[in-house]
């Protein structure tokens, strides 16, 4: 690459517009690149097709689609892309666009890197559960087959963990490059404060998510002074209205909604723990969030890379009545908090700082022949 190398991302939807994991990530490799003396280019479905000028970033929009009506965007992904002419083409979040950014860019020139999201894009089978109707299992059957075709053709595969690198050898013998995702970190160390009995949920009101689980583990700590955040848009489909309907009850549950990214980290200042009841991510940003601002994660389920364990970074145990009493037990004693507090500061000060990452994206990029 000769000159100021351009990147392009290629995804559905563009931050701040949208705070989905991969939009947070693709944001903030962006900038951090950015700053490094990159030309960033994003190409994501909007209604403004027009190209605007964001926080530095040039952003192309093309039509929103269906999921199983993107192919239908082929042609003005291929305008967009000899429009921008980059030297990568970095795809996430979406399997659609894959195979025609592969094609395109054999014509176009430039290298095509594919990030991994969730655990669940490396199963097939896992994609099909949510869905009942045979039209979309076909669908999704067809769409993965594509894109495991195209996957091959890439030029880089990341992956977010260890684990996920696993997966693609073991299901589809491919090999990736593994960095965890990044945030920047606050601008300094933190300072003691006074934390208060604040717990928070964090995510988007899916199934896969399971808040209805963070109510039901509230309702187990319902004899603690303990205060209940659950943060996240609400919506008029059925799993939301429940949420509403089971807290109307319940004192110390608060649902939130949809609140800025400033105002969770101001809360996450004053929590004393993050609880985690998804069946499945990749690596949570809200767990990055929560671990800058010295607050444990408490995980039914999700451990990336044994990190939680391994580091001592909070407690992850299947068992909700044991999680409940371990985080209870840990609200009771000020001193091992702090110092478990401090360890996930220095944890992802030191090893989750988008620097960090984007220095071995770097690396992968600009030193593979």
């Amino acid at each position: 690459m000769d000159g100021r190398p351009k990147m392009c991302f290629i995804l559905p939807h563009f931050y701040p517009d949208f705070h989905g994991g991969a939009e947070i990530q693709c944001y903030y490799l962006g900038q951090e690149l950015l700053a490094r003396g990159w030309n960033i280019v994003y190409i994501h479905e909007s209604d403004q097709t027009t190209t605007r000028l964001v926080d530095g970033i040039e952003v192309h929009g093309i039509p929103r689609r269906k999921a199983y009506l993107k192919w239908q965007n082929a042609r003005f992904l291929r305008e967009k892309m000899q429009e921008i002419r980059a030297d990568v083409w970095y795809v996430r979040a979406t399997f659609s666009y894959l195979p025609s950014v592969v094609r395109f860019s054999q014509q176009l020139g430039g290298k095509v890197l594919f990030a991994f999201s969730r655990d669940s894009q490396l199963s097939l089978r896992e994609s099909w559960k949510y869905y009942s109707q045979l039209h979309m299992k076909l669908y999704l059957m067809a769409e993965s087959l594509i894109f495991r075709r195209a996957l091959r053709q890439v030029d880089i595969i990341l992956s977010q963990t260890i684990y996920q690198q696993g997966l693609l050898e073991k299901n589809l013998g491919l090999s990736s490059h593994q960095i965890y995702n990044a945030h920047p970190p606050p601008a300094a160390p933190l300072s003691p404060v006074q934390r208060t009995s604040l717990v928070v949920w964090i995510g988007r009101i899916k199934h896969y998510k399971r808040p209805d689980l963070f109510i039901d583990f509230a309702k187990k700590l319902a004899d603690t002074p303990i205060q209940f955040y659950l943060i996240g848009k609400l919506t008029e489909n059925r799993l939301s209205q429940e949420l509403v309907a089971q807290a109307h009850s319940l004192p110390h549950v608060h649902l939130l909604g949809d609140v800025s990214g400033q105002e969770i980290h101001q809360l996450l200042l004053q929590a004393k723990a993050l609880v985690c009841t998804s069946e499945g991510e990749g690596f949570s940003n809200t767990f990055i969030e929560a671990w800058m601002r010295g607050v444990p994660v408490f995980s039914l389920q999700v451990d990336p890379d044994a990190l939680i364990q391994e580091q001592g970074l909070g407690v992850v145990h299947p068992d909700m009545d044991q999680l409940a009493y371990r985080l209870k037990d840990l609200f009771q004693q000020e001193e091992k908090w702090r110092e478990i507090s401090k360890k996930c500061e220095l944890f992802s000060r030191n090893r989750l700082a988008i620097q960090h990452s984007v220095d071995l994206l770097e690396n992968i990029i600009l030193h593979r022949d």
